[in-house]
């Protein structure tokens, strides 16, 4: 039987109470399951009471002991220990941010009648009760939505300033964790449940273990607090939880990964230091110093290009290019800080990615010059004797190799390739086009090109065998590959037409026209089990359409000049546009339903 399924835990319209007193408490909403108990939001059950209580509710056998003892001595002596714990949170109680816990008895498990059950005495409970607070915990607040980095750095001076305050008193919480700390209505920061607090330099008898939010010492001190903040500030950061194990290298390649600055990487793991003597000894100046070194980030200017490439552990890496290349994971709850990588290529005039079979997200970037640059496991690398002319299109192949194709000068086609282990392979193909459109993994698992002659014409197969597809003079074209092997094509035509092919038996048949909502400045396409999705940019937004007769859906309503549009996390279709010198964002909410689109910079 699972925890959730055990009916001393209670169930909601049950009571809990003392021996005495067993109706005093009507269990409403089972909030937090943790490690020594579960947590809900009750309401008194006595006479002319009302209000709102927080309830941790522990079985006896729940409690660790070092002690050879039965089990009532061991809820006696926690219930001893939490009555000293509600005296000391007593005297905090002029400290904005604390709710101190005001009751603790035992008595028997909840109850649908408020009479203990025949095995009472296998059932005993510890209940320890504090003010409710109405608003929402930090984990459900960092998941409500996709939150911007500076209310995370608001929330994290905020959390400080509260931590700093205990260390003043010798009070230590020992028990920080996104599930401890609330966001009121009024949007007040709160920290809550305080059965562990202990005063600096007492005597270790319980060993709190939080995984990856707990410190390692196990020493009282307030240098256990600023440990736990510090891992708080990560997952807020990264939308991952805090590593246990090779903390310091593993936080600092995780917010670089995201965009962070390794200056703002070596701020946060000041805090993380497995010896307490090398954490500051106060936290808000940390933490302010944090946000200044994120607001400070360089994000490229002059925005020219964007790419959009599904990650391995199930978020997005979103690039831009301009002035520099700039590239972060972008997740449900998480923005990403579009930071300029000034170790790569200035002044890019196109980017490209795509995921390597070592889940690598390998970009590749036309500079100012016509060199091409690749960034492979992190490092970024010009490559000799490259002069590429015009954009640069990638995608994975079936051997988990990268390729990436571009128009060289001379007017042929040619490719890069970066192999499992980042070698670098350059190949010129005797094949003269204008301009590439697209690549695509093909049905053989090898690149398949889209791309455009000097006449204006599309062609399409593998690099040395590009054919015409039937269509002239198209503004943008992208390719898709079906998932019974089939190519689609769409492409935008002068005015507003969208031509729409697919191959059958390996032959293009004849376009398919959709009537646009407007003149398309650019296009892409995905296709997917239930059919093919367009996203075309243009001066009047950006817009989807999900084939058949559904209707084009507005997903940005300002001008846009390029769209990319992937299958991300879980098949949910996502898009990254640029309009202006904005970076948007949009993802589908249901399937055939799109959130609006959202600037992310």
């Amino acid at each position: 039987m699972y925890d959730d399924e055990r009916p001393e835990l209670g169930q909601p319209g049950w009571y809990v109470g003392t021996d005495r007193e067993p109706r005093l408490y009507r269990l409403v909403e089972r909030i937090h399951r943790g490690g020594e108990g579960v947590v809900w939001r009750c309401e008194s059950a006595q006479p002319g009471a009302g209000g709102q209580w927080a309830v941790k509710i522990c079985l006896g056998r729940q409690l660790s002991s070092n002690y050879d003892e039965d089990l009532r001595k061991t809820l006696n002596r926690w219930e001893a220990i939490w009555d000293k714990t509600i005296d000391r949170t007593g005297l905090l109680y002029d400290l904005p941010g604390i709710v101190p816990a005001t009751r603790v008895f035992q008595g028997p498990a909840p109850t649908p009648d408020g009479r203990p059950a025949a095995d009472a005495l296998n059932h005993r409970t510890l209940c320890l009760v504090t003010p409710w607070v109405y608003g929402q915990d930090l984990h459900d607040w960092q998941h409500a939505t996709r939150r911007e980095p500076d209310e995370v750095f608001d929330v994290l001076i905020r959390l400080s300033q509260i931590v700093d305050q205990l260390a003043d008193r010798a009070q230590v919480h020992r028990d920080i964790s996104p599930r401890n700390v609330m966001i009121g209505r009024d949007g007040g920061i709160v920290l809550i449940d305080f059965a562990f607090m202990r005063e600096a330099g007492s005597p270790v008898t319980h060993i709190v273990v939080k995984r990856g939010f707990s410190a390692p010492e196990h020493d009282i001190d307030p240098a256990n607090d600023r440990y736990s903040v510090g891992a708080v500030a990560f997952q807020l950061l990264t939308d991952m939880p805090p590593p246990q194990w090779d903390v310091i290298d593993t936080v600092r390649r995780t917010l670089v990964g995201r965009g962070y600055s390794r200056a703002f990487a070596d701020q946060l793991v000041q805090v993380l230091y497995t010896d307490p003597q090398r954490r500051p000894d106060r936290l808000t100046p940390w933490a302010t110093a944090l946000r200044g070194l994120g607001r400070r980030s360089q994000a490229p200017q002059h925005l020219v290009d964007t790419a959009l490439v599904a990650t391995a552990d199930g978020l997005t890496e979103l690039a831009i290019a301009g002035t520099a290349v700039a590239s972060s994971r972008i997740s449900p709850s998480l923005h990403p800080v579009l930071s300029g990588d000034h170790s790569g290529p200035a002044e890019c005039r196109s980017l490209a990615g795509a995921r390597r079979g070592t889940g690598d997200v390998t970009l590749f970037a036309v500079a100012g010059q016509g060199a091409v640059w690749v960034r492979a496991d992190g490092t970024w690398r010009e490559v000799p004797g490259t002069a590429a002319d015009g954009s640069i299109r990638a995608a994975a192949a079936g051997d988990g190799r990268v390729s990436a194709f571009f128009r060289e000068r001379d007017g042929d086609l040619a490719s890069i390739t970066v192999d499992i282990g980042a070698a670098v392979t350059v190949r010129r193909h005797p094949q003269p086009v204008h301009r590439v459109h697209s690549v695509v993994e093909g049905p053989a698992g090898r690149p398949v090109v889209l791309a455009e002659d000097r006449s204006g014409r599309l062609l399409c197969g593998e690099p040395t065998a590009l054919e015409p597809i039937g269509l002239r003079g198209a503004v943008a074209a992208d390719l898709a590959l079906g998932q019974g092997g089939e190519l689609f094509c769409v492409a935008a035509v002068q005015g507003d037409r969208i031509a729409r092919l697919e191959t059958i038996r390996g032959q293009w048949d004849q376009p398919d026209w959709l009537s646009a909502p407007a003149e398309a400045d650019d296009v892409s396409c995905v296709a997917h089990r239930t059919g093919l999705t367009v996203a075309l940019a243009s001066a009047a937004g950006i817009w989807v359409h999900d084939g058949g007769a559904a209707a084009w859906r507005n997903v940005w309503t300002s001008a846009a000049d390029r769209v990319v549009l992937v299958s991300g996390p879980g098949w949910r279709l996502q898009l990254a546009g640029l309009s202006g010198q904005q970076v948007v964002f949009a993802e589908e909410a249901m399937a055939g339903e799109w959130s609006p689109a959202s600037p992310v910079r």
